[in-house]
């Protein structure tokens, strides 16, 4: 396999209903995916998927825009605990969790307690931690930097500028870069792009949304990574393929081979 689309939803429509060939397609094209869960049952959907298909992974966690105020969560957590009591090593994350601040009337002290659950859950399981951040850089950092010492943290959709990048690379944290960058108006990201360690590299699609700006007319999908790392390599003159690829599986700790 050549690239990794570290952060995918075939797990959700309109995706979800071509599942099948659109994974075929990312196996052909020497993809390897990581489906995330936005919910309980799109996190389940992603396990099956993942112990379906070849070079299919699974990340399960509850987005902060679907927290309500009356969220049965400990029945939720205790069904991912029962996903990841059966070792399944298809499973190789937690998330995407966070802070959603975009919309009008987040919940955000709820928010903040489902993201440490989140935390903890990544570190009894010992898995890297893909979080979601809009509009709330400032309490993203300092959540993970009161709980989440010693975890794999992946940023993922990075949408920052410069002094963003700045601040997360006091972290650590790895960035997942999508379509986005493509885009016209994403000039601050691409200079922010220029500021991120190599070795802290990962490329993403998001699909079915944020497709790349050649194709935005189109439905996003995981086979566009390909898309996001020719972008990449142009932006920053250098071939960084192999690079992202490497930082993907030993992040995730998958044997390329299988």
């Amino acid at each position: 396999m050549k690239y990794f689309d570290t952060h995918c939803h075939t797990n959700l429509e309109p995706l979800l209903a071509n599942a099948d060939s659109v994974i075929k397609e990312c196996q052909e094209s020497q993809i390897i995916l990581n489906v995330v869960g936005a919910d309980l049952e799109s996190s389940v959907i992603a396990v099956e998927q993942a112990n379906q298909y070849d070079y299919v992974y699974a990340t399960i966690g509850i987005h902060p825009t679907e927290i309500k105020q009356d969220f049965d969560y400990e029945s939720v957590f205790k069904q991912f605990d029962e996903l990841l009591s059966d070792n399944n090593k298809h499973i190789i994350g937690i998330g995407e969790t966070g802070f959603d601040f975009h919309y009008p009337g987040y919940l955000k002290e709820l928010q903040e307690a489902f993201f440490i659950r989140h935390i903890e859950i990544a570190k009894k399981h010992r898995l890297p931690l893909v979080v979601h951040t809009r509009d709330a850089t400032d309490d993203t950092i300092r959540v993970l930097k009161e709980n989440a010492q010693g975890l794999k943290v992946i940023i993922h959709c990075f949408d920052g500028d410069t002094n963003d990048v700045v601040k997360f690379n006091e972290l650590g944290v790895y960035y997942g870069i999508g379509g986005k960058i493509t885009h016209k108006k994403s000039g601050y990201l691409v200079e922010a792009l220029k500021l991120i360690p190599h070795d802290k590299l990962l490329i993403e699609t998001d699909a079915p949304w944020l497709s790349p700006e050649n194709k935005r007319r189109e439905i996003n999908t995981p086979k566009n990574v390909i898309d996001v790392q020719e972008f990449i390599n142009k932006t920053l003159g250098t071939d960084l393929t192999s690079q992202v690829f490497e930082n993907s599986i030993k992040l995730f700790g998958i044997n390329k081979e299988n």
